[in-house]
C-alpha cells in the first residue's frame, strides 16, 4: 500500500470508529477502557494522526459489535458480490513485510481476509470475539494459539473458538499466505443510518450460468 493510500485509509478508520462510538453513546474514555487503549490513544486514532496496529483495531472494533470490514467500505444489501482482487481493502498494519487484506464488503456473516507473511514476519497478539478460521494457501506458516504451536502446510486449516489469542509467523523462507474468515457478532451489524444500496458489482458467470 502506498504511503498516501495508507493514510487515507487511516482516516477513513478513524472517522468511522468515531462514528460507531458516539452512535453507541459511548465517550471516548469509556470506549478505551473496554478495549484495553489509553483515552488519547484513540483519540489520536479517530483523528488518523496514529497508526494503530490490527490487532487493537480488533479489539475496537468488537468494543462497537462490528467487524474490521466496517470500518472500511460502505455496506450493500445481501445480494451476489463479486470484488475484484484491486478492489480488497488493504487494512494499514504498520508493519512492512505483513499484508492484511479484508476480500468482501461488510454485509456478510462471515467476513473473509487474506494474510501475507514475508520471510521472518509475525503478526502478533489477535483475538476476535467470535469463532474463525485460518487456511494455509501457500508457505510454510507457525500459528501460536493461546500458548500452543501450530505448524502449518499448504491445505491445512484451523479453526479458533471465540477470543482465542492467536499469533502468525512465518519463520521459513519463501512467502506465507493464509485465507480465512471471521463471524460477525450476532449482536452486531453495520451502524444504524449506514445501510444504503451500493451500484451494482461487476459480476461473472459462474459454469451455470449464474453470476458470483
Amino acid at each position: 500500500m502506498g504511503e498516501e493510500t495508507g493514510i487515507a485509509a487511516m482516516r477513513a478508520i478513524g472517522e468511522r470508529l468515531k462514528r460507531f462510538r458516539s452512535e453507541r453513546g459511548m465517550s471516548l474514555r469509556e470506549a478505551a477502557s473496554a478495549a484495553g487503549l489509553s483515552p488519547s490513544f484513540v483519540s489520536m486514532v479517530e483523528r488518523g494522526a496514529a497508526e494503530i496496529a490490527v490487532s487493537r483495531l480488533i479489539r475496537l472494533a468488537d468494543v462497537y459489535g462490528v467487524v474490521v470490514a466496517d470500518l472500511m467500505d460502505n455496506v450493500h444489501e445481501p445480494a451476489i458480490e463479486f470484488v475484484p482482487a484491486d478492489e480488497a481493502h488493504h487494512i494499514p498494519c504498520g508493519i512492512d513485510d505483513v499484508e492484511v487484506i479484508y476480500l468482501s464488503s461488510p454485509s456478510w456473516t462471515m467476513q473473509p481476509f487474506l494474510v501475507r507473511l514475508r520471510p521472518g514476519s509475525s503478526l502478533d497478539s489477535l483475538a476476535h470475539a467470535t469463532e474463525e478460521f485460518v487456511h494455509c494457501v501457500s508457505g510454510t506458516p507457525t500459528m501460536m494459539v493461546m500458548g500452543g504451536e501450530r505448524a502449518m502446510k499448504v491445505g491445512d486449516t484451523l479453526f479458533l473458538p471465540p477470543h482465542a489469542e492467536h499469533t502468525y509467523m512465518n519463520p521459513g523462507g519463501d512467502e506465507a499466505v493464509l485465507l480465512g474468515a471471521v463471524r460477525r457478532p450476532e449482536h452486531g451489524g453495520p451502524p444504524p443510518g449506514s445501510r444504503r444500496r451500493r451500484r451494482p458489482q461487476r459480476a461473472a458467470a459462474g459454469g451455470d450460468g449464474t453470476k458470483r
